[in-house]
């Protein structure tokens, strides 16, 4: 995230099925899901004394069948 609250960069850093068969073109379609989702997401800039400033985090998406 930059010092405006913008994604900068995002990037899937693991993906799992818990324990459902894998099936490579969903999972694919919920990762790129989450990278769309995160790259979109805007935030109030971190600070250090009062000063906006790039920071690095990470973000949880769950996603569940219908």
């Amino acid at each position: 995230m930059n010092e405006t609250g913008r994604v900068t960069e995002a990037k899937v850093k693991n993906a799992s099925t818990r324990g459902q068969k894998p099936a490579f073109k969903q999972e694919m379609a919920f990762m790129n899901a989450a990278v769309k989702a995160a790259s979109q997401a805007r935030f109030e800039p971190a600070r250090r004394a009062g000063v906006p400033i790039k920071v690095k985090i990470e973000l949880g998406f769950d996603f569940k069948p219908p």
